[in-house]
């Protein structure tokens, strides 16, 4: 399992703070607020990260939660 903190900063709306959670490897990552409500599923399709299932978010919060999946795969370890 891996579970990461992602801060989303956008200039026009309020900083969010999410869990991006994987049970398993080669199976999508779900994310939920820190409260714990699942809000939307996201993988890598083709090379690019999108989103799959759950309520729409803004693509710059799916781009940012892939590049620090990424980011994580490469290192091992979170960067914010």
């Amino acid at each position: 399992m891996i579970e990461l903190i992602y801060n989303f900063n956008h200039p026009i709306f309020t900083p969010c703070t999410y869990k991006v959670i994987q049970l398993e490897i080669s199976k999508p990552f779900t994310i939920f607020s820190v409260t714990g409500i699942q809000i939307a599923t996201i993988e890598k399709v083709n090379g690019k990260w999108e989103q799959t299932g759950g309520r729409q978010m803004l693509d710059e919060a799916i781009e940012g939660a892939g590049k620090m999946i990424d980011d994580y795969g490469k290192s091992g370890t979170a960067a914010e």
